[in-house]
Formats: C-alpha cells, structure tokens, sequence
C-alpha cells in the first residue's frame, strides 16, 4: 500500500514537473519572439541610417507582421482547432486569423508613432521628397537658359545706362598764353565729365612756375586735386554743361591767373599748358627768352602744340625728329634741340622740352645734340617765298 501511494507521488510530481517545463518553453519561446521584435525595431531606429534604408527595414517588418505569422499561443490554438472531431475549427481559425491581424495592424500604428517619436526629422520619405522638390522650386526658380538670357539683358542695361548719348570727346594736348593785360580774355579749359584734365603752369623759359592757391567757384561741379607744391592741377568736371572758373594765385606773381572751365565739348583737354609770358621764379639764368619781348606770339603757340600755320608750306627736314613749316621768308621750327644758328626771330619752350623757332628763311640750321652740333637740312623750300 505504501509502495502505491509512493509511485503515486512521484507520478504526480513527474507531471507537474513536465507541466512546468512546457509552459516555461512556451512562455519563453512568446517572450523570444517579443525580443526579437523589439531588437528588430531598435535596429531600424539607430542612428547613421538614411530615412530610404530605415523605410525599407520597416516595409520588410511590417510584411513579415502581416504575412500570417502567428504567435506560438495562436499556433497553438490554431492547430488545436484543425484536430479531427472539433466542431469549430473552421470558425476558431478564421477568428483566430482575424485577431492577429487586427493585432499587427495596431503594432504597425505603435511602431510608426514611435518612430516619429524617436526620429522627427523622418517623417514620411514621399513627403520628403515633395519638399526637397519644392525647396529647389524656391531656392532656383529659373532655368540655366533664363538666368543666361537674364544676365544679358541685365548686361546691356547697365551699358545703356552708363554710355553718353554723344559722341565721345577728341583728347587733345593743347598751349596757351596767357595775357595778364586789363581787359584780355581769360583762357579756357575744356573738360569731361569722367576726364581728368592737368593745367600746367609755365614761364616764358618754360619752367614750371609753382602754384600758392587756388580758388574755385562752384565746388560742388568740378572737383580739383594739388599737392601743394607742385605748378600742377588736377580737374575734372562732376557736370555735363555747368560752367565755372578758377582763380590760381602763382608764386612771386602779384596778379591772379584766371580761367573759364567749360565741360561738354567735343575736344577735351588732357593737357593744358598755360604758359606765362615772363620768367618765373625757377627760370634759367642765361635763358634766351630772357631777352625776348613779352608779347604774346599765337603763331609760335600753335607750333609748339604742332598745328600747322596757316597758310604755310610743309617742308621736309633731316638730320633729327623734327617739323618744318615755311610762310613766306620765314620758317617755323619745331624741335626737341637748342638752335645754335641762324639766329631766330623768335623762341618759345614748353614743360617737355619742345622748343619752336621762328627764323629767316634758310636751307641749314645748326643744332645741338648731347654736347655736338648736328646739321639739319631742309628741303622742298619755295624761291619765290
């Protein structure tokens, strides 16, 4: 009898105890099977992942979910509901189907608002792709071909803007004496606007004769730039057709220079050499224009600037760069060299070094070079002159 109550014992012990180790592989298999789940899911969210990988992850998932997979509960249901003689396995399976679908579909929402929970800057990869589309739209709205054209069109309204209507100034280099006598007609420089003139004042040796000061009558029209010390002036006009004056004070002079600025000519003077007939402060000693009368010689002037006289004859000269223009017994030289015979009638010297002659009519002109005298011969001269 005790020997039957003993096997009895350890039978139900032995039942228990396979009872316990089914359950536990049941509840351990579910409980795998839900960390499997979980690490999958931490798999798609760690960071690095692009949002098309970390969207394809979570299509793959979400097949597997809804691709009939059933917990090993629901297995077990299943299977037990497919047994020969149960009268529900039809009905059992179907529910059973229909719960781990509605069951996946609720997982998938929880996922997918986790995601957005834990990723924001995710969102959906369609609508992604529509702003980065519509971003690009606002950034570069124009084609490579609009922006081409643009920029011509812009180009040449610029241009327009900015070019004359006119035609633009002829730049000349001009001489001018200046007559200091009561009632004389000032000189006049022409100008431009966005054209610098330099005014450069000189003595009748053609030495520089210093400015003292300078005073102008409409600054808000001309702008002039001196370094105050130099016989130098640097003008230019701000105006198409304002007109002004200046009035230079020159060292040692007593009387005022004054010149009428005219801008919007045809002829713009880059250089302008006014020329004072008198020695200045800084004039050579032994100068031959020492002795020369100070009356003004228009003639002489327009030699040095190289216009040709008028009414005169070109003539042909060698021996060194030089012009030669004959008027009736008298030549007109114009040369770089001191004339050392014949005498001349008249002299004249510029900031450069230009000097023009006024001598009696003759073939042979005797000049200096570098410490030697040079012959000039001109030729082509009129006998009947």
């Amino acid at each position: 009898m005790m020997k039957e109550v003993k096997n009895n014992f350890f039978s139900k012990r032995f039942v228990a105890f396979a009872l316990l180790c089914f359950f536990n592989s049941v509840f351990a298999a579910e409980f795998q099977q839900d960390i499997g789940m979980q690490q999958a899911f931490n798999n798609i969210l760690q960071p690095g992942k692009s949002p098309a990988e970390m969207q394809v992850e979570m299509e793959k998932l979400s097949k597997q979910m809804n691709g009939g997979q059933l917990s090993i509960r629901d297995q077990r249901k299943l299977a037990a509901s497919q047994q020969p003689g149960s009268p529900r396995n039809l009905s059992d399976a179907a529910r059973a189907m229909q719960v781990q679908s509605t069951r996946t579909q609720a997982a998938n929402q929880s996922q997918q608002q986790a995601v957005k929970q834990a990723r924001p800057d995710l969102g959906d990869v369609k609508m992604q792709e529509e702003a980065f589309a519509e971003v690009i739209r606002g950034a570069m709205p124009l084609t490579p071909e609009q922006i081409v054209t643009l920029r011509r069109l812009y180009n040449e309204s610029q241009q327009a803007a900015v070019t004359s209507p006119a035609t633009p100034p002829k730049p000349v280099a001009t001489t001018q004496e200046i007559d200091l006598a009561p009632g004389a007609t000032p000189p006049v420089v022409r100008l431009a606007e966005g054209f610098v003139t330099s005014v450069v004042f000189i003595d009748s040796t053609g030495q520089p004769w210093p400015v003292v000061a300078y005073d102008l009558g409409n600054p808000g029209v001309f702008n002039i730039q001196w370094d105050k010390k130099s016989n130098i002036l640097l003008i230019q006009a701000r105006s198409l057709f304002t007109y002004g004056n200046l009035a230079v004070l020159l060292k040692g002079l007593n009387t005022p220079v004054m010149i009428t600025l005219v801008p919007g000519q045809k002829v713009v003077e880059y250089r302008a050499d006014l020329r004072i007939p008198t020695p200045g402060p800084q004039a050579l000693i032994g100068e031959p224009a020492r002795q020369l009368p100070t009356g003004s010689n228009p003639v002489l002037m327009d030699v040095l600037s190289g216009i040709k006289p008028e009414g005169s004859q070109i003539l042909e000269v060698t021996g060194c760069e030089c012009q030669a223009w004959q008027f009736n017994n008298t030549i007109f030289l114009r040369t770089r060299l001191p004339v050392l015979a014949p005498a001349w009638m008249s002299y004249m010297q510029s900031p450069d070094g230009t000097k023009a002659y006024q001598l009696q009519k003759t073939s042979r002109v005797l000049a200096s070079h570098n410490g030697k005298v040079v012959t000039l011969a001109i030729k082509g001269l009129r006998q009947d002159g």
